[in-house]
């Protein structure tokens, strides 16, 4: 006689009593929800959003052409689970990351998100059923990760071109450009780098220092940042204002030679 175990322990689940299912009955109840219901329930759902002053309202006249409140809405797409990826050595030594000989370090690893939970519908979404039902969700970066990329960033540069490059970054704000107008900023690098340069080479050197920010991708744009250098937040009107003040945190106000009077340079 031939013996099957898999016969035997479902003949003998078939028998056993569990407490929980005559306690709880409520528990076991299986639910299918079918696709009218779904299309029912998306047709009458619709989601809360929260309003807020828009934080250039009192900022003169930019006030005129912006409306007073912004909708806010929230995340549609929340991570609830990822997995550890490795960040490779290479990307590691360009950013200064270095290991002392005959020494093994441990892996560096970030976090990747790689589930996902759609607050609209309830479904889970993986990397894959998003991507065969069209839907795009945004891949934040951790900081620890963005910080790696900075620094690879300006590491890349060349040696007379990187402290000028990591001076623009200190004055990024957090609206995704800079806390005042590029043409600006590079004015007070050339103020405090070559304070007795000459008037016929200013202009020169404000153009090479324009094209250095271009050759090296840092700017979209005369106000706005390349998107991975990019830093956002949702600011308050306070915060915009003391946002300026960075300038004399990045470069501090000297006294000019043989004059009383403080100069910005």
């Amino acid at each position: 006689m031939t013996y099957n175990l898999n016969d035997a322990i479902a003949e003998a689940a078939d028998r056993a009593i569990d407490p929980d299912r005559i306690q709880y009955p409520h528990l076991f109840v299986i639910r299918i929800i079918t696709n009218e219901e779904i299309r029912e329930h998306q047709a009458t759902y619709s989601t809360s959003a929260n309003t807020i002053e828009h934080p250039y309202q009192y900022l003169g006249r930019l006030a005129a052409s912006i409306k007073k409140v912004v909708p806010i809405e929230e995340a549609r797409y929340i991570p609830v689970s990822g997995q550890f990826k490795g960040v490779s050595r290479t990307k590691l030594k360009v950013a200064g990351w270095f290991s002392v000989k005959g020494f093994r370090r441990s892996t560096v690893t970030t976090v990747e998100a790689d589930t996902w939970l759609d607050t609209s519908t309830g479904e889970i979404l993986t990397k894959k059923s998003a991507r065969e039902n069209g839907i795009r969700i945004p891949m934040a970066k951790s900081i620890s990760e963005r910080m790696l990329d900075t620094i690879g960033r300006i590491q890349r540069c060349a040696p007379g071109e990187r402290e000028f490059v990591t001076y623009v970054l200190k004055m990024r704000n957090r609206r995704g450009g800079l806390v005042v107008d590029l043409d600006t900023v590079i004015e007070f690098w050339i103020a405090h780098k070559y304070p007795g340069i000459r008037s016929t080479d200013k202009s020169r050197k404000r153009r090479r220092l324009g094209a250095v920010l271009e050759d090296r991708r840092v700017m979209a744009n005369s106000q706005t940042l390349a998107s991975d250098l990019q830093v956002l937040g949702n600011p308050t009107k306070q915060e915009i204002i003391e946002e300026s003040a960075r300038v004399f945190e990045v470069i501090k106000p000297r006294p000019k030679q043989g004059c009383s009077a403080i100069i910005f340079g």
